[in-house]
């Protein structure tokens, strides 16, 4: 395997130069291929694998790879095809979580595990309460969390003729707000969500 980083220039102009690194893997790349999106948190970059008990992650400032171990009691029920059609990690209030493959199993609940202590890997476990029955209501999972301490949601699928929305949720008050996405073009619900999934959170 070959790895290359991009160092942007610091002139703000997003060009860059590619370098190549020789990292020592601790672990087998064929079985730790990556399963998911990335998200950036603690200075290092992490994924799922789509085989292995950890997370992968590669610190950027010491440009090394080394594994995350999932918490002990997570029970993976093997569910490929939803393990890996979303965003299973998020960042939140500055931790890496991860989603709970036990959603599909809860008519009214979503799992989430939270590293609260990074470098001892110590996970805690959250749940997330709806009021609504999750997959019939467009089955809404974490992206992210805002500057006011809410945990944004999305919807994993949209109706063709509801409107589009996201979710706000107050994790200490335990309420959840809706925002409804209006002026959107059609093809954005016709292509389902992998349009959706482009949705980033910046600012207040």
């Amino acid at each position: 395997m070959v790895f290359t980083v991009l160092t942007l220039d610091s002139d703000g102009s997003g060009s860059g130069s590619w370098r190549r690194i020789n990292p020592v893997l601790p672990f087998d790349p064929k079985k730790y291929v990556n399963g998911g999106e990335s998200v950036c948190v603690n200075g290092a970059i992490h994924w799922l694998t789509r085989y292995g008990d950890s997370i992968v992650a590669f610190d950027l400032k010491d440009e090394k790879f080394r594994l995350i171990p999932l918490p002990h009691d997570y029970k993976d029920l093997n569910f490929d095809s939803f393990r890996f059609q979303f965003e299973r990690l998020f960042e939140l209030g500055g931790c890496l979580a991860l989603i709970s493959d036990n959603a599909t199993q809860h008519h009214f609940t979503l799992e989430l595990w939270i590293l609260k202590d990074y470098n001892n890997h110590v996970w805690v476990k959250e749940s997330i309460c709806f009021p609504f029955r999750w997959r019939k209501q467009g089955q809404p999972i974490p992206i992210g969390t805002i500057p006011t301490g809410e945990i944004l949601l999305k919807p994993l699928s949209l109706d063709v003729s509801a409107t589009a929305w996201v979710l706000f949720y107050d994790m200490e008050g335990q309420s959840f707000k809706k925002i409804d996405i209006t002026g959107l073009p059609e093809w954005v619900y016709s292509s389902g969500t992998r349009i959706i999934r482009t949705i980033s959170v910046y600012g207040g």
